[in-house]
Formats: C-alpha cells, sequence, structure tokens
C-alpha cells in the first residue's frame, strides 16, 4: 500500500505537488516546471523532459513503486544521479509506512541497500588508511573507493537538502557481505551500512516484470566531452558491453580450467586440513571466583591462581578458540560489550627473582605472586550483545566466539590467566558488571593454517565462474 500524500504548493509555478514523508520532505522537486525547492526558496530549476530522458535509471524503477525490505512496505520517493568523471550511481530514496528510512544504491548493473549507521568507532575520512574499524560486528573494513561526486539530478522528494551541481566526498568501504558507504563534506559525516544485492531480487521485489537490462560498460572513444557520450538508445553516458568476443579460444579454455582445479583443490584441502587439529585441553573461567578492582576482574582458578598448562610440541600452529557466556541480566537497554585478555605466562628464573626481589626491598615495595611471572604471549578479543529500535525497526548483533592462532618455540609448562573489563565507551557498563560472565579457553594443537588456502580457493573459485558468466553471458540475455 501506497504511502499517503500531501499536497503542497510549488514555489517555481504554484502547481501542486505530492509530497509523502511530510514535515520530513526537505527538497522536492515540481514536475511540471522543474523548480528544486527546499523550503520557500526555489534552490535550482531542471528542465525535467530532458534531464529524465538524459539521466534515466539503468533499471526499471521508477518513483512510486513499493517493495517489502526488513518485513515493511516501502516506497520509492526520491532519486539523485550521482557522476563522477566518466561513471555514475543512482541513490534511491525509501520511505515506511512507520516512517523509516532506507536507500537503494544502483550502479554498474546492480544494487546495494543501506540504511543509517551511527559507527562505535567513528573515523575521519579525509585521513583514513586502506582498512577502517567501525563497529564490533567484525573486523576491519577494506577502503575500496574514494572519490567526488557531482548531484547531476534530482527527482521527486527527500528528507534532505541538496541542489544539482553540489559535491560531496565519498568512501565505500567492504567487510566481507557488509558494505559500508561514508558520504562527507566540511558541513557533516553521513554513515550507511547494507549490503549487495542481486538485481532479480530487487526486481521480484518490486513486482518489475521487465528482464534485467545487460550491466553497463563505459564507452572509451569518446572521452573528448562529457556531453557526447552516446549508445544506439540516444543520449545517455555508458553502452550495453559488446558481445562480439565471447569466444575461447584453446590457450584460455585450459587457464580458465586449470585455475577452476586449482581453486577447488585448495578448498577441498582446507576442509581436509581442518581435522588435522587435535584438542588440548579446555579452561572454564567464572567470575565468581575472581580478584579484581572496579568493573575489571581476574578470572582464575578458585585459590586465586593462574591456571597451569603443558603445551606439547606441534607440527603446525596452536589454536584459541574463546567462547563467552551472554548475561541474563534483563531491565536495562542497549545491550553489553565487555573485552577479555588471555595471557599466557612463564615462571621468572631464581636469578631473575632474585634481581626482582633486590630492587623491590630498595624501593621499600613487596611483591605481590604476580612479579613471579612473566608475559610470554597474549590474545584480546571483544565480546557483546547490542539491540534497539530505530524508529520502529528491531535491530540485533552479538558475538561471542573468537579465534586466534599462534606459534611458538618454547613449548611446554605454562600457566594462562584471563582478565575481563567492561568496554570503556559503553555507556551501559554499570548496569551489566563483568562479574557476571564466563570464558572458555579451548587450545588446539597441530592446526594447519589454512584460511588462505580456503579464501584463495573461494576467490579463484568465483572468478573463474564470474569470467565464464561474462564471456557467456549472450547466451542468457537472447530472447
Amino acid at each position: 500500500m501506497a504511502i499517503e500524500a500531501q499536497q503542497v504548493d510549488c514555489r517555481g509555478c504554484g502547481a501542486k505537488v505530492d509530497v509523502h514523508a511530510g514535515l520530513r520532505t526537505k527538497t522536492f522537486v515540481c514536475e511540471y516546471c522543474g523548480s528544486v525547492c527546499e523550503g520557500d526558496k526555489v534552490v535550482a530549476v531542471q528542465d525535467m523532459q530532458a534531464k529524465r530522458e538524459e539521466f534515466k535509471p539503468w533499471s526499471h524503477l521508477r518513483l512510486g513503486m513499493t517493495g517489502e525490505f526488513l518485513g515493511h512496505e516501502y516506497q520509492l520517493l526520491g532519486r539523485v544521479r550521482v557522476r563522477e568523471e566518466t561513471w555514475w550511481w543512482d541513490e534511491w530514496f525509501m520511505l515506511s509506512q512507520t516512517g523509516f528510512p532506507l536507500w537503494l544504491q544502483e550502479g554498474e548493473g546492480g544494487f546495494t541497500i543501506f540504511r543509517v549507521f551511527y559507527p562505535t568507532y567513528p573515523i575521519n575520512p579525509w585521513n583514513a588508511g586502506s582498512f577502517v574499524k567501525l563497529d564490533n560486528t567484525g573486523g576491519n573494513a577494506q577502503v575500496r573507493e574514494r572519490g567526488t561526486g557531482t548531484i547531476a539530478f534530482i527527482e521527486g522528494e527527500l528528507t534532505w537538502g541538496a541542489v544539482p551541481g553540489d559535491t560531496f566526498n565519498y568512501m565505500e568501504c567492504h567487510r566481507g557481505p557488509t558494505r559500508y558507504s561514508i558520504e562527507y563534506s566540511e558541513r557533516e559525516i553521513q554513515y550507511l551500512r547494507g549490503e549487495s544485492r542481486d538485481s532479480q531480487e530487487i526486481y521480484n521485489k518490486f513486482g518489475i516484470q521487465e528482464r534485467v537490462p545487460p550491466p553497463l560498460k563505459f564507452d572509451d572513444d569518446d572521452d573528448d566531452d562529457d556531453d557526447d557520450w552516446q549508445d544506439d538508445q540516444g543520449h545517455q553516458p555508458y553502452q550495453a558491453a559488446s558481445s562480439e568476443s565471447n569466444s575461447m579460444g584453446a590457450g584460455g579454455k585450459i587457464l580458465v580450467l586449470g585455475s577452476l582445479l586449482l581453486g577447488l583443490g585448495l578448498l577441498i584441502f582446507s576442509g581436509v586440513a581442518e581435522g588435522f587439529s587435535k584438542h588440548v585441553k579446555s579452561y572454564t573461567f567464572k567470575a565468581k571466583a575472581a580478584t579484581g578492582k572496579g568493573d575489571g576482574v581476574l578470572l582464575t582458578d578458585d585459590h586465586g591462581k593462574p591456571i597451569a598448562i603443558t603445551l606439547p610440541k606441534a607440527r603446525g600452529a596452536y589454536e584459541l578458540r574463546l567462547a563467552a557466556s551472554p548475561t541474563g541480566r534483563k531491565g536495562w537497554r542497549g545491550g553489553y560489550c565487555w573485552w577479555t585478555q588471555v595471557a599466557f605466562l612463564k615462571k621468572r628464573s631464581k636469578t631473575q627473582l632474585k634481581k626482582i626481589k633486590a630492587y623491590l626491598k630498595k624501593e621499600g615495595e613487596k611483591m605481590d605472586q604476580w612479579t613471579r611471572y612473566q608475559k610470554v604471549h597474549e590474545v584480546n578479543a571483544w565480546f557483546g550483545r547490542y539491540w534497539g529500535i530505530d524508529e520502529g525497526e528491531r535491530w540485533n548483533e552479538n558475538a561471542f566466539v573468537k579465534q586466534h592462532y599462534f606459534r611458538t618455540k618454547d613449548p611446554g609448562p605454562y600457566y594462562i590467566r584471563v582478565y575481563a573489563n567492561n568496554c570503556k565507551d559503553y555507556s551501559s557498563r554499570k548496569a551489566n558488571p563483568v562479574g557476571q560472565a564466563s570464558i572458555t579457553v579451548a587450545i588446539y594443537k597441530n592446526v594447519w593454517m589454512t584460511r588462505w588456502m580456503f579464501w584463495g580457493g573461494i576467490t579463484l573459485t568465483v572468478l573463474v565462474l564470474l569470467t565464464l558468466i561474462w564471456r557467456f553471458r549472450s547466451m542468457f540475455s537472447d530472447d
């Protein structure tokens, strides 16, 4: 069901224009005279008839269409065409019946769905490196693209100010299937988080019956003038990729087949090698048997001492599998977060202890039990669960299992000490002291470091399959 429309007067020609976001609408475009209005001001005028044809979408999406996302029905209310030198993308603005916004990014023959995201770790995008950490749901995200976009065309309505000709900086980051988009200027920074979506899936959600058009390709022959990009369809800056070179020679077939077999071989070997590891021992540390100050605690044995362990000789690496127990405390909002440190300790030699005792005696201090140990290896891990409601939409994120690999040339007797502390930057940490938590530390030996084989096999196999699909795409596009 479409969102009920309200009518406002165009500040340019006075025509009645339908808006759907009510008081949230900050920018709207008159479909009659092309005026771009912000409140009581006309900030730009577009030749709508010519601009719609010049900047028409790659897909069959159109304003007013409705589709179901995240369990709610959304309606397409606005579109912004952004260009950067020789390529473009569209940002579709969608709104649910409950007033929750989503953004559907369309470009280069694909879609990504985004929602507003408030990062746990805000960054300065002007000086960010190649990898950034924005939240606690995983590792670092890789920065894939940076640049400056220019708004070339607007239609419909938006809940933010936008004027044709405005420019902004952007940064696109990937972490597995998760996509981050950061758009920033001197005035503001907007963070978005989402995932890529298959074009056919988007078509199905909007009930579009037409066939998904082929991917678009930049025409390298007309790079002298941005206004002279053409194809057989008329004035458009890109053209459908040619299918003249779909045939593959004998050498190419051998290369593709060899790459595919290598990729599958790496996947099989990485799967088999996982079974080579052997469980050494597991320990469960509970905070109730701890000593410590504030909201940080040492998780030790029942006598307040570190757990003794003997690491046997290993042909491969060792693996730590850390599993945290989620708390059952209720009556507070937002979630909880805590940080854990697992340290491998060695007893100091008698000669070292003698020197330390002499120094402490000279300083008038006493030696505690922890001075007897020196830290050899350390592992840090974050655990937590977060939930909330953003304008009627529920969300939930958690992380309770971590893996860590390490090597040592000195197997033998060690001691394990675990320290846990609430996340300092989380506002509800006092409502959930880490004293309720427990950690299970499982140790494995003879672990093959097969992650690079697994991901190498996945990458190689996917690249080969994508190459085959691209080479023979005409087989799938013929009527």
